[in-house]
């Protein structure tokens, strides 16, 4: 069977490199928002991109390396915890006064949606 962007196979590829992707700018952006702004807000919203963004890289790599029938169950362990960590970061934002925490909770909501919605797609769910 040929492998396109249509067949399981191939939109399975096609999320792990968005993963990859994704990943790759997130730490990017962490790295700008560390070394260069240095701002508490910024600090607090680098950390989770950062370790976000490896979460993502790593992600789509073992993606790569598992075969497309078995991607559901490689996905569904810890999707629903995702949810979980946008809704945690919403409170941080809401609840905290210190600007670090606000950047760390507004990168907790923007991850944490983000990669819920490719392991939805990953998995064949939306």
């Amino acid at each position: 069977m040929e492998t396109t962007f249509h067949s399981p196979a191939g939109s399975h590829a096609v999320i792990a490199w968005i993963f990859i992707i994704t990943g790759i700018l997130a730490v990017a952006f962490a790295l700008f928002f560390l070394l260069i702004i240095k701002y508490s807000f910024f600090k607090g919203l680098g950390i989770v991109l950062l370790a976000t963004g490896i979460f993502q890289i790593v992600q789509g790599c073992y993606s790569l390396s598992i075969p497309a029938n078995l991607h559901h169950q490689a996905v569904g362990n810890f999707t629903w915890s995702l949810p979980a960590i946008a809704l945690s970061g919403g409170l941080l934002m809401r609840l905290s006064s210190h600007h670090f925490w606000k950047g760390m909770g507004l990168g907790m909501v923007i991850q944490g949606c983000l990669s819920f919605a490719l392991l939805m797609l990953h998995a064949g769910e939306l």
